[in-house]
């Protein structure tokens, strides 16, 4: 069954942190009643005009979405071509949305990664280490080939989410590279861009309500 798009609205907030002054990307969903939070982590290149999109095609499923500027103690505007940059994506993100998850476990319904790097690494702090406390879903969206990722990292995730009592499914999207969902890259697929906005759709659907 289709689900309903609505309009949105984009807005700039600032927020008050221990750090100083983080400005935000807020996309508002022209929809009535209650709306739960998406929170969208931005990757190494910024908060460029694409990234927006894709926040605005998440709430455009009725989930207001806050994209927040993760360099904000450097600078209030990051802006790099991808193009340049390497195929970065969501890479830093998905890292960042599974590290808060695992931090934040009672405050987060459901926490998606698309290619996220560092997710498990040697270190202490590895974001796979807390995933077990998260109380809600986890999603885990992996291109085919991809040069960010190892395979190695890929088969220890895989190893470790069957030992946590997590609901959690992994996918791989055939024939993509990382950074596939972003529109301005070489490796831009289409396909797995419309089937992770249907992930995310049937993911938060199920989770936020």
């Amino acid at each position: 069954m289709p689900q309903q798009s609505y309009s949105t609205t984009v807005t700039e907030i600032d927020l008050t942190t221990a750090d100083g002054t983080m400005n935000c990307q807020v996309i508002t969903p022209e929809r009535d009643g209650t709306l739960r939070a998406v929170i969208v982590y931005m990757p190494a290149s910024g908060i460029r005009s694409e990234l927006v999109g894709i926040a605005e095609r998440i709430a455009s499923a009725g989930h207001v979405v806050v994209l927040p500027n993760s360099f904000y103690r450097l600078a209030r505007h990051v802006d790099i071509d991808a193009r340049t940059v390497g195929g970065v994506g969501y890479c830093m993100g998905g890292r960042l949305a599974m590290a808060s998850a695992g931090a934040y476990p009672d405050r987060f319904a459901a926490a998606a990664s698309l290619y996220g790097a560092g997710i498990v690494t040697d270190e202490y702090d590895s974001p796979h280490l807390r995933l077990g406390e998260v109380a809600g879903e986890l999603y885990f969206g992996l291109a085919e080939n991809d040069i960010y990722v190892s395979e190695e990292e890929t088969a220890a995730l895989k190893a470790h989410l069957p030992s946590i009592d997590v609901r959690h499914a992994v996918e791989t999207y055939p024939g993509t590279e990382h950074g596939f969902v972003f529109p301005e890259r070489y490796c831009f697929s289409p396909e797995g861009a419309e089937l992770h906005y249907q992930r995310l759709a049937d993911l938060f659907a199920r989770t936020l309500g």
